[in-house]
Protein backbone atom coordinates (compact mmCIF):
# COMPACT_ATOMS: atom_id res chain seq x y z
CA UNK A 1 0.00 0.00 0.00
CA UNK A 2 2.77 2.50 0.78
CA UNK A 3 4.17 1.77 -3.10
CA UNK A 4 0.21 2.28 -4.41
CA UNK A 5 -0.43 5.30 -1.76
CA UNK A 6 3.07 7.44 -3.38
CA UNK A 7 2.46 6.59 -6.94
CA UNK A 8 -0.96 8.14 -6.35
CA UNK A 9 0.72 10.92 -5.24
CA UNK A 10 3.28 11.36 -8.18
CA UNK A 11 5.77 9.90 -5.75
CA UNK A 12 8.52 7.81 -7.64
CA UNK A 13 8.56 4.41 -6.06
CA UNK A 14 11.92 2.65 -5.99
CA UNK A 15 12.45 -0.95 -4.89
CA UNK A 16 15.14 -3.44 -3.47
CA UNK A 17 14.62 -6.65 -3.90
CA UNK A 18 14.96 -8.98 -0.49
CA UNK A 19 17.73 -11.38 -0.01
CA UNK A 20 18.04 -15.05 -0.80
CA UNK A 21 16.25 -15.86 2.91
CA UNK A 22 13.74 -12.64 1.96
CA UNK A 23 15.36 -10.72 4.84
CA UNK A 24 16.04 -7.10 4.49
CA UNK A 25 19.42 -6.52 2.33
CA UNK A 26 20.32 -3.45 4.50
CA UNK A 27 23.53 -2.89 2.14
CA UNK A 28 21.70 -2.38 -1.08
CA UNK A 29 19.08 -0.19 0.62
CA UNK A 30 22.01 1.82 1.88
CA UNK A 31 23.50 1.73 -1.49
CA UNK A 32 20.74 3.02 -3.14
CA UNK A 33 19.72 6.17 0.01
CA UNK A 34 23.51 7.27 -0.67
CA UNK A 35 23.98 6.67 -4.51
CA UNK A 36 24.88 10.22 -5.78
CA UNK A 37 21.52 11.22 -7.66
CA UNK A 38 19.30 9.27 -4.90
CA UNK A 39 15.88 11.29 -4.29
CA UNK A 40 15.06 8.82 -1.51
CA UNK A 41 13.56 10.41 1.74
CA UNK A 42 11.90 7.83 2.89
CA UNK A 43 12.45 3.73 3.07
CA UNK A 44 9.50 1.51 4.21
CA UNK A 45 10.19 -1.86 6.28
CA UNK A 46 7.81 -4.51 6.91
CA UNK A 47 8.71 -6.30 10.12
CA UNK A 48 7.60 -9.14 10.78
CA UNK A 49 7.30 -9.18 7.26
CA UNK A 50 4.42 -10.66 5.35
CA UNK A 51 4.03 -13.23 4.08
CA UNK A 52 7.27 -14.88 5.35
CA UNK A 53 7.27 -13.75 8.80
CA UNK A 54 11.06 -12.80 8.71
CA UNK A 55 12.51 -9.73 11.22
CA UNK A 56 14.40 -6.97 10.97
CA UNK A 57 18.01 -7.57 12.37
CA UNK A 58 18.67 -4.91 14.65
CA UNK A 59 22.59 -4.46 14.31
CA UNK A 60 21.84 -4.22 10.93
CA UNK A 61 18.85 -1.77 10.83
CA UNK A 62 21.31 0.35 13.36
CA UNK A 63 23.64 0.49 10.82
CA UNK A 64 21.30 1.59 8.37
CA UNK A 65 20.00 4.45 10.50
CA UNK A 66 23.49 5.70 10.87
CA UNK A 67 24.50 5.41 7.11
CA UNK A 68 21.53 7.26 6.26
CA UNK A 69 20.81 10.17 9.61
CA UNK A 70 20.34 13.07 7.87
CA UNK A 71 19.36 11.52 4.19
CA UNK A 72 16.16 9.68 4.80
CA UNK A 73 13.07 8.39 7.21
CA UNK A 74 13.59 4.27 7.49
CA UNK A 75 10.09 3.29 8.76
CA UNK A 76 9.58 0.18 10.17
CA UNK A 77 6.29 -1.44 9.64
CA UNK A 78 5.59 -3.64 13.03
CA UNK A 79 1.73 -4.12 12.12
CA UNK A 80 2.13 -7.65 13.13
CA UNK A 81 4.62 -6.78 16.21
CA UNK A 82 2.54 -8.24 18.65
CA UNK A 83 2.97 -11.40 17.69
CA UNK A 84 6.47 -10.87 18.60
CA UNK A 85 7.10 -8.08 20.34
CA UNK A 86 10.68 -8.90 22.18
CA UNK A 87 11.83 -8.06 18.35
CA UNK A 88 10.33 -4.54 17.90
CA UNK A 89 12.63 -1.65 17.01
CA UNK A 90 10.87 1.02 19.50
CA UNK A 91 14.11 0.39 21.89
CA UNK A 92 16.24 2.13 19.30
CA UNK A 93 13.77 5.46 18.67
CA UNK A 94 15.74 7.77 21.26
CA UNK A 95 18.63 7.13 19.57
CA UNK A 96 18.33 7.68 16.14
CA UNK A 97 15.75 10.58 14.60
CA UNK A 98 15.43 8.50 11.01
CA UNK A 99 13.34 5.95 12.71
CA UNK A 100 10.06 6.06 12.61
CA UNK A 101 7.99 2.50 13.70
CA UNK A 102 3.88 2.39 12.66
CA UNK A 103 1.42 0.37 14.52
CA UNK A 104 -2.05 -0.19 13.75
CA UNK A 105 -5.01 -2.13 15.53
CA UNK A 106 -6.03 -4.10 12.48
CA UNK A 107 -4.22 -7.21 13.28
CA UNK A 108 -3.74 -8.48 16.75
CA UNK A 109 -6.34 -6.34 18.47
CA UNK A 110 -8.70 -7.69 15.13
CA UNK A 111 -9.95 -3.94 14.67
CA UNK A 112 -9.69 -3.96 11.07
CA UNK A 113 -12.72 -2.09 10.60
CA UNK A 114 -11.90 0.67 12.58
CA UNK A 115 -8.46 2.08 10.53
CA UNK A 116 -6.93 3.19 13.14
CA UNK A 117 -3.03 3.10 13.94
CA UNK A 118 0.01 5.00 15.52
CA UNK A 119 3.11 6.46 14.82
CA UNK A 120 6.35 5.91 17.13
CA UNK A 121 8.69 8.37 16.35
CA UNK A 122 11.16 11.35 18.09
CA UNK A 123 9.58 14.66 19.25
CA UNK A 124 11.05 16.44 15.84
CA UNK A 125 9.63 13.78 13.86
CA UNK A 126 6.22 13.80 14.78
CA UNK A 127 6.35 17.36 14.91
CA UNK A 128 6.99 17.54 11.43
CA UNK A 129 4.07 14.56 10.81
CA UNK A 130 1.96 17.01 12.99
CA UNK A 131 2.26 19.95 10.29
CA UNK A 132 0.61 17.89 7.38
CA UNK A 133 -2.13 15.62 9.22
CA UNK A 134 -5.73 16.25 8.49
CA UNK A 135 -6.74 18.69 11.77
CA UNK A 136 -9.24 15.59 12.86
CA UNK A 137 -7.79 12.47 11.92
CA UNK A 138 -9.43 10.07 14.40
CA UNK A 139 -13.45 10.58 14.48
CA UNK A 140 -14.71 10.12 18.48
CA UNK A 141 -16.12 6.70 18.41
CA UNK A 142 -12.67 5.44 17.06
CA UNK A 143 -10.75 6.99 19.38
CA UNK A 144 -13.25 5.25 22.22
CA UNK A 145 -12.40 2.02 20.60
CA UNK A 146 -8.95 2.43 20.10
CA UNK A 147 -8.77 3.42 23.69
CA UNK A 148 -10.93 0.66 24.89
CA UNK A 149 -8.21 -2.16 23.07
CA UNK A 150 -5.30 -0.31 24.20
CA UNK A 151 -6.79 -0.62 27.82
CA UNK A 152 -5.33 -3.06 30.54
CA UNK A 153 -8.34 -5.40 29.85
CA UNK A 154 -8.31 -4.61 26.01
CA UNK A 155 -4.11 -5.88 25.95
CA UNK A 156 -5.24 -9.18 28.06
CA UNK A 157 -7.27 -9.85 25.45
CA UNK A 158 -5.21 -8.97 22.69
CA UNK A 159 -2.14 -10.97 23.82
CA UNK A 160 -4.84 -14.33 24.81
CA UNK A 161 -5.96 -14.12 20.98
CA UNK A 162 -1.60 -13.81 19.95
CA UNK A 163 -0.96 -16.77 22.28
CA UNK A 164 -3.93 -18.82 20.75
CA UNK A 165 -2.49 -17.56 17.12
CA UNK A 166 0.57 -18.62 18.11
CA UNK A 167 -0.04 -22.18 18.90
CA UNK A 168 -2.20 -22.44 15.87
CA UNK A 169 0.83 -21.36 13.55
CA UNK A 170 2.91 -23.90 15.14
CA UNK A 171 0.61 -26.40 14.51
CA UNK A 172 0.55 -26.03 11.35
CA UNK A 173 4.27 -25.39 10.72
CA UNK A 174 4.67 -28.96 12.57
CA UNK A 175 1.89 -30.34 10.01
CA UNK A 176 3.72 -28.84 7.05
CA UNK A 177 6.94 -29.71 7.44
CA UNK A 178 5.84 -33.47 7.69
CA UNK A 179 4.56 -32.89 4.01
CA UNK A 180 7.25 -35.09 1.06
CA UNK A 181 6.39 -32.03 -1.18
CA UNK A 182 7.61 -29.56 1.39
CA UNK A 183 11.33 -28.33 0.11
CA UNK A 184 12.39 -25.89 2.60
CA UNK A 185 10.80 -24.52 5.26
CA UNK A 186 11.69 -21.28 6.70
CA UNK A 187 12.00 -21.05 10.81
CA UNK A 188 9.49 -18.99 12.81
CA UNK A 189 11.32 -16.40 15.07
CA UNK A 190 10.80 -17.13 18.61
CA UNK A 191 7.64 -15.14 20.69
CA UNK A 192 6.88 -14.33 24.08
CA UNK A 193 3.22 -15.04 24.29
Amino acid sequence: MYAISAETCGVKVEQVALDENFDVDYLAVELAVNAPDSQIKIVFLCAPNNPTGNMLDKEKLVTLLQATKGKALIVADEAYIEFCPALSQADLIKDHENLVITRTLSKAFALASIRCGFTIAQKSVIEMMSKVIAPYPVPEPVAQIATQALSAQGLETMRERVAILNNNRMVLASSLEKLPALRKYFQQQETLY
